[in-house]
């Protein structure tokens, strides 16, 4: 992928924090141990991220790709290399935005309005980045906007919700699975986001 030989590149002067092959996140972090299976998911699901995600530790979307099989990953702002639109939204599926700020909620009624499987589209950045990103794309401006309810939160183990808005892009990606019952690989992302994250929280605390 385009996004990892980004990463790789700006990384190489760091000789001493050697990047997984696989997951290219630290070998110290790394979870390829936990990634033993691709999942099978009622929508597909499509990450758009901001350029400077890939420099953080703890961006999570990163992790789709490698644990969903019906998902694509581009990346918004790479110098020389432009997002494909036609991959992004696919026109055999019903593309669909996650934003918060909107009324209509993802959910299995909302599936069985369409003929076509949804193609749910999850941007990866701070919401004032994702909101920049949506504007420079009219194919983006123009699509069906939905959210996740607080409430399916309650359907897989987290501990955050909606409402302070501080959720993982991997917590977003479950919870919007979770709305149309696909619980079981909900869950997994979640225990996902948890190994991770307690790898990287361990590392400060060792390191502080």
């Amino acid at each position: 992928m385009i996004y990892k030989n980004f990463i790789r590149e700006n990384h190489k002067n760091n000789p001493n924090l050697p990047l997984c092959e696989r997951c290219n996140v630290l070998k110290r972090h790394c979870i390829c141990s936990f990634l033993d299976r691709m999942y099978d998911t009622k929508i597909r699901i499509s990450m758009f991220l901001h350029f400077k995600e890939l420099f953080k530790l703890t961006n999570t979307g990163k992790f789709i790709p490698l644990i969903l099989n019906n998902s694509y990953l581009d990346v918004h702002g790479l110098k020389d290399n432009s997002p494909d639109i036609s991959l992004l939204l696919p026109d055999n599926y019903e593309n669909v935005l996650l934003f918060p700020y909107t009324q209509t909620e993802l959910n299995q009624s909302f599936l069985d309005r369409f003929e076509k499987p949804i193609n749910l589209i999850v941007p990866d950045a701070s919401w004032r980045q994702s909101a920049r990103m949506i504007r420079r794309y009219d194919e983006l401006c123009s699509l069906k906007r939905v959210k996740v309810n607080a409430y399916t939160f309650e359907k897989i183990r987290m501990r955050k919700n909606l409402v302070d808005g501080n959720i993982s892009t991997i917590e977003a990606v479950a919870a919007a699975l979770a709305s149309v019952d696909d619980i079981h690989v909900a869950n997994r992302l979640q225990e996902l986001y948890d190994v991770y994250s307690n790898r990287i929280l361990n590392d400060l605390y060792c390191n502080s």
